[in-house]
């Protein structure tokens, strides 16, 4: 507030009146406040009954000092010598007039942001992800698909060996290279598709073989298949499984099909039985749209290892600006996130000789001493920069304090870390500027924290200007994950987001369907891609295009 001559009003009027009892320079500014302003302004400049404004404002001391020596007392300028004019003037601004007091007095609160759902899942995933390692990205469409002559998938029976864009075949009653029907026998041939699968949003996606024969197939999960109908009884031909994905990522994923007449060998039998027509395809349902076939640009021939996600459900984000913000941090959440720490706790475990290069062996010498270097890893990977020693000691020793089980402690550890405020907080703590500089560039760029190049550019101090933010602002860019987002934040401006569902009069538009508008929304993705990515990228045609 600014000042003006009411302001101090009858307090310095009974200052006025009480100089006369011992000289102004005898006394402190405080105590001439305290004596003669305390009691129409407050003990701490809050206000009072005749005087409620609070003694705050924007002056500089020698403007206050002015004001005070030209108005107060009101009335009465002159009741008050210049050299005690002074010394209240520098207690009042130092101890609450002045923005720095009020600072000091009030401290601002300092409010955490949370993470997001999706950035808990993308740090968790990342995390585990980061002891298997990945192939550098290549510019591969489709799957690898090798056809064999036989029931089985025998080396010696296979045929062709090549890449298919996608899954998508009616193969009739011949076999699969018409050219050349000698090659197959049309009753009895079998074909395996292995590569990964591209997921372009975070959400549940579900996976559809449509075929009239046996086939298995796996999703993210090289163990158990998520679809099984290898032994195939009945008329369905239409088989499901559905998968919660996050964006950016590849998936490894394998479909086997199979033709053969099932527990039954006709390969030696004369007149052959006739033959049966086959189809197959792989199709792919994406969060709020039709099933599709699964089209080439989200297949690669590449092999990516398994990516681990949290089923444990969340309850939603606050997205009252618009986007996702991690401002609530409710009972829900936190149950939320301790279940994900659990399930994540035990999906360690249960790969820990993978993950941590020990043997699975209890008894081996070397197991305890790789089973903490893999945790020490871990928990400086969760946290996006190095342990301290009190936090070596906390999250590392402490674990494996008073049990011989390894894996328990191991159990003990993730929970420990994953309900840490170090990981759950990207701003807790004090992490050295550069690791925080490198937290904030990945949350912004991938939703997802540092990974090891960025980690190891702020241990050698490489993010200190704004030539190395940019160098590794670009090389992040080139991540699928960053066009994850940046599509997701168009799709967002264009409020595509909140239309969940697009119909039409079907009297009027009889033609528009499901698939149509889902091709309509594909076409608008590849628009948006196009604009960005391409070499004649230019943002001006967001707003210009047709």
């Amino acid at each position: 507030m600014t000042f003006t001559p009411h302001i101090f009003g009858s307090a310095l009027v009974a200052l006025a009146v009480l100089a006369g009892a011992a000289p102004a320079e005898e006394r402190t500014g405080e105590q001439i406040y305290k004596q003669m302003c305390a009691r129409c302004h407050g003990a701490k400049g809050e206000g009072a009954k005749n005087y409620p404004l609070p003694l705050t404002g924007d002056k500089s001391l020698p403007q206050l000092t002015g004001v005070i020596a030209r108005t107060m007392p009101e009335g009465e300028p002159e009741a008050l010598d210049a050299e005690g004019g002074k010394r209240v003037a520098a207690f009042i601004y130092d101890s609450f007039y002045s923005p720095d007091a009020q600072a000091k007095r009030n401290p601002p609160r300092v409010e955490l942001s949370r993470l997001t759902v999706k950035q808990y899942r993308n740090s968790v995933a990342d995390v585990i992800g980061s002891f298997r390692g990945a192939p550098k990205v290549e510019e591969k469409q489709g799957l690898r698909g090798e056809y064999f002559n036989s029931r089985g998938f025998q080396g010696n029976k296979r045929v062709i060996d090549r890449t298919d864009a996608e899954v998508k075949f009616d193969f009739g009653k011949a076999g699969p290279d018409p050219d050349k029907p000698e090659t197959f026998d049309p009753n009895t041939f079998c074909i395996r598709w292995e590569g990964s699968v591209w997921a372009p949003d975070t959400g549940v996606y579900e996976f559809v073989v449509r075929t009239d024969h046996a086939l298995r197939l796996w999703v993210n999960e090289n163990r158990k298949p998520v679809i099984d109908a290898w032994v195939k009884s009945g008329d369905n031909t239409e088989f499901k499984a559905s998968l919660f994905l996050l964006a950016g990522r590849a998936y490894p994923i394998r479909l086997e099909f199979s033709k053969a007449k099932q527990g039954v060998d006709d390969s030696n039998k004369t007149p052959k039985p006739p033959v049966k027509p086959a189809f197959v395809s792989l199709n792919w349902k994406r969060p709020n749209r039709a099933i599709e076939v699964i089209p080439a640009r989200n297949l690669t021939p590449q092999k990516f290892p398994e990516v681990y996600v949290v089923e444990a459900p969340f309850p939603p984000d606050d997205r009252s600006l618009g986007w996702e913000r991690g401002t609530t941090v409710s009972k829900e959440w936190d149950a939320a996130a301790t279940e994900g720490a659990l399930e994540t706790a035990a999906y360690v475990v249960a790969r820990l000789p993978e993950l941590s290069g020990a043997a699975a062996n209890a008894t081996a010498a070397d197991r305890l001493p790789k089973v903490k270097a893999f945790c020490r890893t871990f928990a400086e990977r969760a946290f996006r920069r190095p342990l301290t020693a009190a936090e070596t000691a906390l999250f590392i020793d402490r674990p494996f304090e008073g049990t011989p089980d390894i894996d328990l402690a191991v159990k003990r550890f993730v929970l420990l870390v994953l309900k840490s405020p170090r990981f759950l907080y990207p701003d807790a703590g004090t992490a050295p500027e550069p690791y925080a500089t490198a937290t904030r560039l990945s949350f912004a760029l991938w939703d997802a924290p540092p990974d090891k190049e960025l980690l190891a550019a702020a241990a050698a101090g490489k993010l200190g200007t704004r030539d190395e933010v940019a160098k590794q602002a670009e090389r992040m860019l080139s991540d699928p994950r960053a066009r994850a987002k940046l599509r997701e934040f168009l799709i967002v401006w264009l409020k595509l987001d909140q239309a969940k569902e697009l119909s039409k009069d079907a009297k009027r538009f009889p033609g528009f369907d499901a698939e149509l508008a889902n091709d309509l929304r594909t076409s608008l993705e590849l628009l948006l891609d196009e604009v960005v990515w391409s070499a004649s990228s230019d943002f001006r045609q967001l707003l210009l295009a047709d």
